[in-house]
């Protein structure tokens, strides 16, 4: 090897040296043991990934670094396990757990033994924001699939998808499990319309949302709120509405629906909010087709090559992605050939948001107002405000 030019030189190879010294104390160490905890595993990998850091004095403050210098900090060589272990604590720290979108200091301690398959882009929001609407105008536009609740060759439009569960609901299945995606956005809808069209969605869905709420607080509440008034939805078959006949709702059913769903529009968009900055938020009423391809596809030549497809092409598509299938319950998902001149295709409608569109009860401001705790619009109304709306939102 060349010998060192400088001082720096020297003492960055000697860190490096020292790192990789102590990877190999840390394999001979437990290489009696049947397999090594999950930690220093964790450990190893950030050990490895500092060399690079270590060199480059531009990052040397990078958190793989600050984990490597836990190591060197220590007298004689030796390894102060408490001080790695809260290195690799801050280390961690900009990693979001409870997400799909990949990071390579994060992904590898949340695939449960999966198989990592990466996929370019995660539009996710809320239930009932229009994402199914959103899967259409990619693919009749770029030609993009993006599978409505499920997983296509260019990614997925799915609003269980926010968050990284073990249990997805039976019409969103994470396959192949081990599914990550290079970039997420954030999809938003004025918040009176998001909160009307949720009431739309099945018993699961609710299940789904009541049990996977990142806060707390809001959590128990949305989990009071299904005990005290739906006590059926625990029993009741999982495809099934929460209630069957809309026409005769009470009023404390009306008020139910509309606290439950608006405590869920906070929680979900807040934490779609904590790893999703706001440069690659958009909202579904500006019809952002081409911003929202340019931000989240690796290769944006796909947002140009079918720019000017033409609109019978177009109107074809949406109808036929938005046929469904005798039973009702799965999308007839065939994206390109003769299947677009599909007889039954054609008698649907071709409004983009109308393609998907459900029977609800309407949601006023005054309904907002009179329902929410007090604590609970406000927040809503700031993060309304900060999304672009006015008050004829909330």
């Amino acid at each position: 090897a060349a010998q060192p030019s400088s001082r720096d030189h020297r003492r960055a190879m000697h860190g490096r040296c020292t790192c990789l010294m102590a990877a190999i104390g840390l394999i001979h160490g437990k290489s009696s043991t049947a397999a090594a905890p999950p930690l220093e595993l964790f450990a190893l990998a950030h050990i490895i990934a500092a060399t690079a850091d270590i060199q480059t004095p531009s990052r040397v403050g990078s958190p793989n670094a600050s984990a490597a210098k836990a190591l060197t900090d220590t007298p004689n060589g030796g390894t102060n396990h408490s001080r790695w272990a809260r290195a690799l604590a801050s280390s961690s720290s900009g990693c979001t757990w409870n997400s799909l979108e990949y990071s390579d200091r994060c992904t590898a301690t949340r695939l449960h033994g999966s198989t990592l398959v990466q996929k370019q882009l995660l539009i996710t929001a809320m239930g009932g924001t229009g994402t199914h609407s959103v899967s259409i105008e990619f693919a009749a536009r770029f030609g993009i699939k993006l599978g409505h609740e499920y997983v296509d060759d260019h990614g997925s439009v799915s609003w269980p998808f926010a968050v990284n569960s073990q249990r997805f609901p039976s019409y969103a299945p994470l396959k192949p499990p081990g599914a990550r995606f290079w970039r997420v956005l954030h999809l938003v809808r004025c918040p009176i319309e998001t909160i009307a069209s949720f009431e739309s969605h099945t018993i699961e869905s609710w299940r789904f949302a009541a049990r996977h709420c990142p806060n707390s607080k809001l959590q128990k509440r949305m989990n009071e709120l299904l005990q005290r008034h739906c006590p059926h939805c625990h029993s009741a078959p999982q495809h099934t509405a929460v209630f069957a006949d809309k026409s005769h709702l009470s009023l404390s059913e009306r008020d139910f629906i509309v606290e439950f769903s608006a405590t869920f529009w906070v929680c979900w968009n807040e934490h779609i909010e904590s790893y999703v900055p706001s440069t690659r938020r958009f909202r579904l009423e500006d019809k952002p087709w081409m911003a929202m391809c340019r931000a989240g596809m690796h290769d944006t030549w796909r947002c140009h090559q079918r720019a000017g497809v033409k609109l019978r092409r177009r109107q074809l598509l949406v109808n036929h992605i938005s046929y469904r299938s005798a039973s009702g319950n799965q999308l007839k998902r065939m994206h390109s050939g003769h299947d677009l001149l599909s007889k039954a295709a054609r008698t649907h409608s071709t409004r983009v948001g109308s393609t998907n569109h459900r029977h609800h009860i309407s949601v006023t401001r005054s309904m907002l107002q009179r329902v929410l705790p007090t604590h609970l619009y406000e927040h809503l109304k700031v993060m309304a405000r900060r999304y672009g709306y006015g008050e004829r939102c909330f």
